[in-house]
């Protein structure tokens, strides 16, 4: 017979999350895609435009992890800035003239611009992982 997981084991929140998985989760994760949407954003803008839609999932993914609303924003902002910093270094790495599509040229705007939506995919994440959890939502 064939046991399926239950609710706590497909959506684990960050606390039962083992450290290598935390690590991976919180600061590999975000690098690796930033890398691979900076080289998209050198490369092909429709491709660019998909690592981002994708990367909406990651952060709304990452919110879902925390049951309280301030520590998923938290993981937004850090999860972000990451995002964003990697894909400005993928974006040098790919030796392109310029980007694909039209983007902020200060780099700080960049980093506002994975930032602040970073913080609403995770706040929208926050209460879904409580809802299929099962659990209580905490504002705080």
């Amino acid at each position: 017979m064939i046991r399926l997981p239950n609710r706590s084991q497909l959506f684990p929140t960050w606390q039962a999350m083992s450290t290598a998985r935390r690590a991976w989760e919180g600061l590999g994760a975000p690098l690796a895609w930033g890398l691979v949407c900076g080289l998209a954003l050198g490369a092909d803008g429709r491709l660019y435009l998909l690592c981002g839609a994708i990367s909406t999932l990651g952060g709304i993914n990452a919110g879902a992890q925390h049951p309280r609303y301030r520590d998923a924003l938290v993981r937004g902002v850090s999860g972000g800035l990451l995002l964003g910093a990697a894909i400005l270094a993928g974006f040098a790495l790919s030796g392109a003239d310029g980007p694909k599509v039209d983007l902020p040229d200060l780099r700080l705007a960049w980093l506002a611009f994975t930032t602040i939506p970073a913080l609403a995919l995770s706040a929208i994440g926050c209460r879904a992982g409580s809802a299929l959890r099962g659990a209580a939502w905490h504002r705080r």
